[in-house]
């Protein structure tokens, strides 16, 4: 091995190190969340980061790329095998999802709408496969190659190729972790609560019994004090209707990425399935990442001769 590739290495081996020792960390933080946060229903959710737990329905289904198979989400990857000297790796030629397609989340208490954008999606393979010898390419995976213009042929045959698909399906059962928020922006659900308040204050004025409890004094005639605290009164009563409201039926309400909380997960695995693998891939950044910064690192020292 020359010089100055076994220093390009351990400096590799270093910068990697600190990478996977941090990004630790990061799914120590995940756990904590999946350990720390109730799950809660689609009705008694807050706004904000929330933990669901139910089924995936869409009313209309997507078709699955490599199966054309019915289901709510999917995600997909084509890896091509290349050799270069004296290494040979996977290397991604194409991948896609259905990111941009919302589904939905319903348990025995409600529906709620899931956004994935920039989703975390932790869910098994569904459908898998490795070309090789005496396995030539089906055809489904040779009707999506060519419908999407992807090579699949090389001068001296076809290339060896990995295909993985990944899917939720109607009825599965999913696990959600993420942020609870209204559609419509702060500034809409102003002017829309004012809308209401205009509205029901015009019937109340017509209303000889509202009118009569306004007249604290009952001089019969309201004063411009009595009237702020009769429109104090009907905003507070709105605003517990809403509140009332809000757990039966949340149609502007759904679930995705927050702006300050940016975890978001997806996964057709338990609660419990998904804490012990972050728990394993926890302790192995943390530990591995911090035993290869120290190698490559002690390398380096004596390698240049300061240690």
């Amino acid at each position: 091995m020359s010089d100055d590739r076994d220093i390009f290495l351990a400096c590799l081996g270093f910068g990697g190190g600190i990478w996977w020792f941090f990004n630790g960390f990061k799914l120590f933080r995940k756990k904590q969340l999946i350990d720390n946060i109730p799950t809660s229903t689609v009705r008694a959710m807050a706004m904000g980061l929330v933990e669901l737990s139910g089924r995936a329905c869409r009313q209309t289904p997507l078709k699955a790329p490599f199966t054309q198979e019915d289901c709510v989400a999917y995600t997909y990857l084509i890896e091509r095998y290349e050799r270069r000297e004296k290494s040979s790796s996977w290397v991604t030629i194409a991948k896609g999802n259905s990111f941009q397609c919302s589904f939905d989340l319903e348990d025995e208490t409600g529906r709620v709408t899931i956004v994935p954008h920039n989703v975390e999606f932790i869910v098994d393979a569904a459908y898998s496969f490795t070309t090789g010898w005496g396995k030539a390419l089906p055809v489904n995976l040779i009707n999506f190659m060519t419908k999407n213009s992807i090579a699949y042929r090389g001068l001296f045959g076809n290339h060896t190729l990995r295909f993985t698909e990944r899917s939720i399906c109607a009825g599965d059962p999913i696990y959600v972790l993420g942020t609870a928020k209204k559609i419509v922006s702060s500034v809409q659900e102003h002017q829309i609560r004012k809308s209401r308040l205009v509205e029901r204050l015009n019937e109340v004025k017509s209303d000889p019994k509202f009118m009569a409890q306004a007249d604290t004094n009952k001089d019969g005639h309201i004063s411009e004090d009595e009237w702020q605290r009769a429109v104090l009164k009907v905003e507070q009563e709105l605003l517990q209707n809403e509140m009332s409201q809000a757990t039966e039926d949340i149609p502007d309400v759904v679930i995705g990425q927050g702006e300050t909380e940016k975890t978001f997960i997806v996964s057709n695995k338990s609660q419990e399935d998904l804490d012990q693998s972050f728990a394993w891939q926890m302790i192995g950044g943390i530990l591995g990442g911090a035993m290869a910064t120290v190698v490559c690192l002690w390398y380096l020292l004596v390698r240049f001769g300061i240690f």
